[in-house]
């Protein structure tokens, strides 16, 4: 028998290190298509829930500045209203005197002199 060179007898050693090392590259691979298909989902989760976040507020934001152009313009016409002749309070003669002697100091309701 011919002695074979050393490295020739170690074939079937060599031939299960290859086959580990594929097996061990693919099964990476996998992990690494499965965790970046996990976090891609995250990723689009967020933008949707981003979105709808955005839509929310900006429809917030118009029905606000809707209230604040009713609330300026309802602002407007009660001043307008307010300032209208029909709406002036007139007090009468005995009231202007009743309310006199109350800055001064008598008591409304009690006569300053005897009744007869």
């Amino acid at each position: 028998m011919t002695a074979l060179h050393p490295l020739l007898r170690a074939w079937p050693l060599a031939l299960v290190l290859l086959a580990f090392t594929a097996g061990w590259t693919v099964n990476g691979w996998r992990w690494e298509a499965r965790h970046a298909a996990a976090l891609q989902a995250q990723l689009d989760a967020r933008m949707k829930a981003e979105q709808d976040a955005n839509a929310k507020s900006a429809e917030l934001e118009a029905r606000l500045a809707e209230e604040r152009k009713w609330a300026i313009e309802t602002a407007r016409r009660l001043d307008r209203e307010l300032q209208n002749a029909a709406y002036a309070c007139r007090v009468p003669d005995g009231g202007v005197l009743i309310l006199r002697d109350a800055v001064a100091g008598h008591p409304a309701g009690k006569p300053d002199r005897p009744v007869p």
